[in-house]
């Protein structure tokens, strides 16, 4: 069964010679790869729970914003339907669905040196050029410290009633662990909120990045859960995913850091909070998943991975905190700023 694939389709293309195959990821969208007349697409149809109109109106303006910038790196193109829309209302009145360009590529590898420094670079490229990002389409926030922005069935009050009685069984550290996370949350909330905001990715992984043959970013893809949130999370979510590679050193840490720093500004006060946003983004994504949950999905296997990184990485917090802090201070760019002309910073 498609689940709605060959007539999101139909609204693209009237000829059916096409070949439809699988990927291994996506469990919040249905994304499948299309070959059509020796040219490759993603289709994708969203979660209800998580995509509406209003969002998939924002994503569109945003990569077509990007498009104009004429950045180093590729981001999604969404084809036009044969009726001139760039996405669909299917039959099902809740599903919207949508077809891009697919982008070569590979996945960067974070044993290499140079591909961290470029996944450091392309990171401080794009949160330049999602400052310069002025939408006309209405939004609504989604904020990770704001856990009651990620999903509609999903909040701080619903995670903490989730921990009280799992469906699975959980790692002991798990429950008191988030549970003082959110109230630490709770207490900073107010200072989290004057920090620097402005559009964020949220999901620059490996997974998301593509590596060309000359070691060059070639694309950077889905921007599903891009929004306005505290620029200095973008950061957050990317140390993390190099600490969840390798912890053994901060090398990597500091060569990404270098790099994001030479296009895009982290300031003390950012820094200092640094620490604290690097669980929070567990926090967050755990608050995304019990809302699956509440949707009547399975959770058991991504939940406990991130509860396990949540752990790992307070650990690690605790032994190697100010060691970090003074990395990131040393590329503090408290003075350096941005204006709509300054392309070139891209």
């Amino acid at each position: 069964m498609d689940s709605g694939i060959t007539e999101l389709l139909a609204y693209y293309w009237d000829d059916s010679d096409y070949t439809i195959e699988s990927v291994p990821f996506g469990m919040t969208n249905l994304t499948k790869i299309i070959r059509f007349r020796e040219e490759t697409y993603v289709a994708r149809i969203y979660d209800p729970q998580t995509k509406d109109v209003q969002r998939l109106q924002f994503e569109i303006e945003l990569t077509s914003f990007l498009h104009q910038l004429s950045l180093p790196f590729a981001v999604p193109d969404f084809i036009p339907t044969r009726a001139g829309n760039y996405y669909v209302k299917l039959s099902n009145p809740t599903r919207l669905g949508a077809i891009v360009r697919y982008i070569q590529g590979e996945t960067p590898n974070q044993a290499r040196a140079e591909h961290v420094e470029e996944m450091g670079r392309t990171s401080g490229r794009l949160s330049a050029a999602l400052r310069l990002f002025k939408p006309t389409t209405a939004f609504p926030k989604l904020m990770f410290h704001h856990l009651d922005t990620l999903h509609p069935l999903s909040n701080a009050v619903i995670l903490k009633r989730f921990l009280a009685d799992p469906p699975f069984a959980m790692n002991v550290e798990g429950a008191p662990l988030i549970l003082s996370l959110l109230d630490e949350l709770e207490s900073y909330k107010e200072e989290l909120d004057t920090l620097p905001q402005h559009i964020v990715h949220h999901d620059l992984l490996i997974f998301n990045l593509l590596i060309g043959p000359d070691d060059h970013m070639s694309g950077v893809l889905d921007f599903d859960f891009a929004s306005t949130d505290l620029r200095v999370m973008e950061l957050a979510i990317s140390l993390n995913h190099q600490l969840q590679y390798d912890d053994s050193s901060l090398q990597a840490v500091q060569a990404f850091t270098e790099h994001y720093t030479r296009h895009t500004t982290i300031t003390s006060a950012e820094i200092a909070y640094l620490p604290l946003l690097m669980r929070v983004y567990y926090a967050a994504l755990l608050t995304l998943y019990v809302g699956q949950h509440e949707a009547g999905k399975d959770i058991k296997v991504p939940f406990h991975f991130l509860l396990e990184q949540l752990i790992i990485r307070s650990r690690w917090l605790k032994k190697h905190e100010k060691e970090l802090i003074k990395i990131m201070n040393s590329y503090c760019t408290t003075n350096l700023t941005f204006t709509e002309n300054d392309t070139y910073q891209l």
